[in-house]
């Protein structure tokens, strides 16, 4: 399975892709923020936004600085990264299901290591490998 996790324990945006990756994906999308949750979530990504967040972690991995902010084409899925000198990471973000039902979002915000980011990098790039050059 095709695995995209940042963070850890009580704080985490984890999607899963299943096996096989195209240029529309269908997955789901776990975010555990303390006790605040979704599981398991439909959501749809592309191949180029994938690319485009790998591609946007390393370099944010190499200089430990930036900030880096993703939404994925429907809009259900917003998240920003902003890296700090002490080797954190703030990830601020929201998911709503379905953005036709303004009432139903879940806004989160957690603190992770940047020594998280290299099991990340190491899961996406296969990925992505046959992608980019």
């Amino acid at each position: 399975m095709n695995t995209i996790k940042l963070g850890a324990n009580q704080g985490f945006i984890e999607i899963n892709l299943g096996d096989t990756v195209d240029w529309q994906n269908q997955g789901t999308v776990s975010i555990q923020s303390g006790n605040y949750y979704v599981r398991n979530a439909e959501i749809w990504i592309t191949l180029d936004e994938i690319i485009w967040l790998y591609e946007q972690l390393q370099e944010a991995y190499k200089t430990l600085k930036g900030n880096i902010i993703f939404t994925n084409s429907d809009g259900t899925l917003h998240f920003t990264l902003q890296f700090n000198s002490f080797g954190q990471i703030n990830l601020e973000g929201s998911f709503q299901e379905f953005p036709s039902q303004e009432n139903n979002k879940l806004k989160f915000e957690f603190m992770i290591d940047q020594s998280h980011l290299p099991t990340t990098l190491l899961a996406m790039k296969p990925i992505v490998e046959a992608y980019i050059q």
